[in-house]
């Protein structure tokens, strides 16, 4: 028999072959939970007898089934939810620590700020349930009085609700020994510690480059020995110092007293005692923290601490957990507890002094299992190596039988990252697997990327042999091993994004007969490569090159650690700050390594700059508010400069400074949007978290930095639910100079984390930049990339692009979002919505009187959202400033009527 042998391309033969494959890996994969399956009807009837206050939508439903599954269903110990934001990780997370065959109690770790806004959600979702809020001083008096009051399992579900920095709070230890100095010729020379108890003076082991060596004091040679002076093998000892002291010691061995020359066992009392973070009294210390919340004065404070000591107790308690006291409720106006309310929601309320770590209390002095479930919220800020949250985080998890993680972006790209979070939440899979807890630096190595650089030089100084030097450099890359997605991630994890929510509504529309639905508007990542003229782009090669050639020397040197820093920044902003004279000089160093003269006049634009003037001019005049990014806010300024540039052209730029307190930027930005904001000047990571900007629809990112959870949390700030307009993202960075290398890989690590989350189909940032990087690594994920291609729902896939001028920018394909009104009738069974006024193109924002303010009220019912006590009235929407006609016309772009 004769075969015929055809060669087609990768891309090709996965999409003929796609659907087979796909049933070949559904036949040979056995998935805990598939969505259907009568095996899991018992796990939906469990859902429906909690009797919800609050039904989640189908999409969240099959997320709680699916854990639900894997904890109790398959005794799995661990389970990490990665969604969006907007998609319900707090109830989705909650309510699978409710579906236990028993009342369960449950630990919730949060952000200090958000105590009070989860115990208002838990209690408005679950019918049946105990909260208890520990966010304060006296959470150990709380959990000891209820561990000794039922040390079993709950009659009801229990809450226990506290701030993740309460957790970890602990005193601080010092040294508790007697000091006995000792004066010779030469001043104080000897230092000696002696025991509070025996009063023995204290010996500690001799260092470990000393164990070679006999310990002395002056001439005196130290043998161990018994409590009877029987002399024992010789050890080296000597006088215990302030270092070893600084940490929890006993007196385990002593000076002989009636022998100088012996060392014997102490009585293993303590030698240390704790003490308060501070020296402060206790009233300064409540005054301190009292004058910190907005609308209270001095004389407020100075009343608040005429009442009895149990009532201040109180009155602390309830702010910590973020409650206002009746008794402070009667000293203050509405308008003050407004402003307290919202300090308490957005920043939480702490007296600043520790006490004894809660999580070590919960360690030492309770059953192990009194905890059924551990609950983190933003799991990804616990993932640090040797961080007492991180600490924190393991030991809890370590004492419960379950854990849920909740978080929006598990991965920054780095598999590094991922190690501390794995194995402090499941380190059973992680041992199996050969790592340890800290094997942190391997598992990079062989689960991620690492590229090492050989550099041999030799040296023919002598005739008659030749030497050899090598150096080698040694880096991490963006990138994981499908070992980590296929044994680690997916059997622990559960993605559900934006996209999926506005799917499970698309099919109850569907079924109810409305027309369709669009819950987000269409997502537009543009990368926009400028090109700088000759002159200026000669120079800083140049300047660049000089940099990085005194970086090579100083690593074969030994101090490329130390400048490495300065040498990155100064080569990043040497394009952006070509108006000025750019000096990179490091610490410690008497002259500068290189520097830059200004290549252009100080009042003279930049390509960078004349792109942001335009694209603002272009969205101003379609009624688009810009936000605009910059890493350099800091020494390195450029806001000013930016702002400074479009107030030329009659904008109102506004600049949000570091300086404005976390708890009040919401305040800010509404303030400034009423007093007619158009352009919002900020550095990204004051707004990444926290903010919805709805407002601001376009989004210009200068530069990017090298955080890509601060670039994906930023570039969503107003792609939201809620949002009805298109929402534009752009990237600018000059070609030919290292902003290119850093936005390659940014983009390559924005490609890493949305494959942990298993979108593993290349959009967005990552697809719109070259790579400059190129290797076999990822022929695995390419492999898969086509492979899903064809199957995955590209609906809501970001519309990407790359170009130069924005001349080649084209705004096509885009659509607007239903507004939530249309949803809510919807969902409360009203007539349908009128289908020439709600198609998936054309979609309406609320035009008769409804504003945005009200509009997220209503989402806050739907998606439960904690509704605010005191809400902030509906600021009235200013209408946009009328331009003179010969602005748009010197704009030299054509009118863009998108939505007509």
């Amino acid at each position: 028999m004769d075969f015929h042998v055809q060669e087609m391309p990768m891309t090709e033969f996965m999409g003929r072959f796609s659907g087979q494959l796909f049933e070949k890996a559904k036949n040979f994969l056995d998935p805990e939970y598939q969505h259907g399956d009568p095996q899991h009807a018992h796990i939906a009837a469990r859902l429906d007898s909690i009797g919800m206050l609050r039904q989640p939508f189908p999409a969240q439903r099959e997320v709680i089934e699916a854990g639900s599954v894997h904890l109790y269903e398959e005794q799995a110990k661990t389970i990490v939810l990665s969604q969006d934001m907007g998609t319900g990780k707090t109830l989705c997370g909650s309510t699978i620590a409710m579906m236990g065959e028993k009342p369960q109690r449950v630990i919730v770790v949060v952000p200090p700020h958000l105590v009070g806004k989860w115990a208002r959600e838990l209690e408005i979702t679950f019918p049946q349930v105990v909260v208890h809020k520990i966010n304060h001083a006296g959470a150990i008096e709380v959990l000891e009085k209820a561990y000794q009051k039922n040390p079993g399992p709950p009659k009801i579900p229990e809450f226990w609700i506290i701030g993740r920095v309460r957790l970890r709070m602990s005193y601080r230890i010092e040294p508790a020994t007697l000091i006995h100095r000792k004066k010779g010729n030469g001043g104080w020379y000897h230092t000696h510690h002696y025991c509070p108890d025996c009063g023995g003076a204290v010996m500690m082991p001799a260092p470990k480059e000393d164990k070679d060596k006999e310990s002395s004091i002056g001439d005196m040679t130290l043998y161990s020995g018994n409590a009877d002076g029987e002399a024992g093998p010789a050890q080296s000892f000597c006088h215990a110092d302030e270092a070893w002291l600084s940490k929890r010691r006993t007196c385990q061995h002593v000076l002989y007293p009636s022998d100088p020359y012996k060392v014997t066992q102490g009585c293993g009392a303590a030698l240390w005692k704790a003490t308060r973070l501070h020296q402060k009294s206790p009233e300064e210390t409540l005054s301190t923290a009292l004058s910190a919340l907005p609308g209270l004065g001095k004389v407020t404070i100075q009343k608040l601490m005429t009442h009895d000591g149990q009532t201040v107790r109180h009155i602390l308690r309830d702010l910590s957990n973020g409650d206002i006291h009746p008794a402070l409720a009667q000293l203050l106006k509405p308008a003050a507890i407004k402003k307290v309310r919202s300090y308490l929601d957005r920043t939480g309320f702490t007296v600043g002094d520790g006490n004894y770590a809660p999580v070590e209390y919960i360690k030492r002095k309770m059953r192990r299992g009194w905890f059924d479930v551990a609950l983190f919220d933003e799991l990804h800020e616990l993932k640090g190596d040797n961080t007492a949250q991180g600490v924190a985080f393991g030991i809890l998890s370590g004492c419960c039988k379950k854990t849920i993680g909740l978080t929006g972006t598990l991965v920054d790209g780095y598999a590094a990252s991922l190690h501390p979070l794995l194995f402090r939440s499941d380190p059973e899979s992680m041992l199996r697997l050969g790592y340890g807890a800290h094997d942190g630096a391997r598992f990079q190595r062989e689960m991620g990327i690492v590229k090492e650089i050989v550099t041999v030089i030799e040296e023919d100084g002598l005739k008659s042999a030749r030497g050899k030097k090598v150096y080698r450099q040694t880096r991490n890359l963006p990138g994981l091993h499908p070992t980590v997605v296929s044994h680690l991630l997916l059997p622990n994890a559960l993605f559900l994004e934006l996209p999926d929510i506005e799917k499970s509504l698309q099919s109850m529309a569907e079924e109810k007969g409305y027309p369709p639905v669009r819950l987000l508007p269409s997502y537009r990542e543009t990368f926009v490569r400028i090109q700088m003229p000759e002159q200026q782009k000669a120079s800083v090669r140049t300047f660049c090159t000089k940099l990085i050639k005194a970086l090579k020397e100083a690593l074969k040197e030994g101090y490329g650690q130390k400048i490495m820093g300065p040498v990155m920044s100064a080569a990043l902003y040497a394009a952006d700050g070509a108006f000025q004279k750019v000096v990179c000089q490091p610490r410690n160093y008497s002259k500068p390594i290189e520097v830059l003269h200004p290549i252009a006049r100080e009042d003279e634009l930049l390509e960078k700059e004349i792109f942001m003037r335009d694209l603002v001019r272009r969205e101003l005049a379609h009624h688009r508010k810009v936000l605009i990014y910059t890493i350099y806010s800091d020494k390195l300024d450029l806001t000013q400069r930016y702002q400074s540039i479009l107030k030329k052209e009659g904008i109102d730029a506004r600049v949000l400074k570091s300086s404005v307190p976390t708890e009040i930027r919401e305040d800010w930005v509404q303030d400034a949007l009423k007093d007619g904001c158009e352009v919002l000047i900020c550095n990204p990571n004051l707004v990444k978290t926290g903010l919805d900007l709805f407002d601001f629809t376009s989004i210009l990112f200068m530069q990017t930095g090298y955080s890509t959870d601060t670039v994906l949390q930023a570039s969503r700030r107003s792609w939201r639910i809620g949002q009805t307009e298109p929402v534009r993202i752009y990237f600018a960075a000059y070609d030919e100079t290292p902003q290119m290398t850093a936005m390659s890989l940014m983009a390559k690590k924005i490609r890493v984390s949305t494959q942990a989350k298993g979108n593993i189909s290349d959009s967005g940032l990552s697809a719109a930049v070259e790579e400059q990087d190129t290797d076999d690594s990822g022929s695995l994920m390419a492999i898969a990339n086509q492979f899903l291609d064809g199957l995955r729902d590209h609906s809501h896939d970001a519309i990407t692009g790359a170009i130069s001028t924005l001349s080649e920018d084209c705004t096509d394909g885009e659509f607007r979002a239903n507004s939530m009104r249309d949803i809510q009738h919807m969902l409360a069974g009203s007539k349908p919505i009128d289908k020439n006024q709600s198609s998936i193109n054309t979609c309406t924002s609320a035009e008769d009187g409804q504003s945005k303010e009200e509009e997220l009220d209503i989402l806050s019912l739907v998606f439960g959202a904690a509704q605010m006590a005191a809400p902030r009235p509906a600021p009235q929407k200013k209408k946009p400033a009328s331009r003179p006609p010969s602005r748009k016309k010197d704009t030299g772009f054509m009118e863009l009527d998108l939505f007509s």
